[in-house]
Parts: C-alpha cells; sequence; structure tokens
C-alpha cells in the first residue's frame, strides 16, 4: 500500500493566531520562546523551517514548520568510536514519526 503524499493547506502553514499579545505573553508564546536556546536544537546536524511549540494549556509540546512553510527537516548525525566499529553494522534504518494535523 503506497501512502499519497499529502498536500498542504494554507490554514496548515502557520501556528495559532488567535489571542492578544498580553494574554500570549503571560502563556509564554512570545518572542521570549525564541530568546531561550533549546537542547534539542543544539543537538541536530541541520534543522530547516522547524520550530519547537510549547502550548502550557494543553501541557503539550510538538514540533512544527515556521510559518508559511510547506516542509522542514531534521537531521542528525551519529558519531561512533573508531574502536568500537567491529560492534556496528546497519544496513538499514527506518525512523517513522507520527504526525497530527490540527485545523483551526
Amino acid at each position: 500500500m503506497l501512502n499519497k503524499e499529502k498536500s498542504t493547506k494554507e490554514s496548515e502553514l502557520h501556528g495559532k493566531q488567535s489571542g492578544s499579545p498580553a494574554w500570549k505573553l503571560s502563556r509564554g508564546e512570545r518572542d521570549q520562546q525564541k530568546q531561550k536556546k533549546d537542547e534539542w536544537i543544539d543537538r541536530l546536524y541541520v534543522c530547516s523551517n522547524i520550530q519547537r511549540k510549547i502550548e502550557k494549556d494543553w501541557k503539550m509540546v510538538y514540533l512544527c514548520r515556521e510559518h508559511l512553510h510547506t516542509n522542514g527537516i531534521l537531521s542528525w548525525t551519529i558519531q561512533l568510536k573508531p574502536e568500537e566499529e567491529k560492534f556496528y553494522q546497519f544496513h538499514h534504518i527506518t525512523i517513522q514519526c507520527p504526525t497530527k494535523a490540527f485545523d483551526p
């Protein structure tokens, strides 16, 4: 069974748009998030068009595309110690990430 590529709707290209600036600031959703450097992004090899969102009222943290971007890229590298090379042998690695689309 082949998965069809999902076309991205305009409504899915941005985060939450409602709420006053004071309300967003009280919830920690304003520029304060950008000032704090998250550890998860420090460990990435490549990160493009991805942001970490914190929803305090839903008690949820998730990764999403940045505003108006249709795709995002996350890439990690794994460094193995040369003296332990004989213990590692990868023929194929598959990583699956569950996704959900939330309509505004």
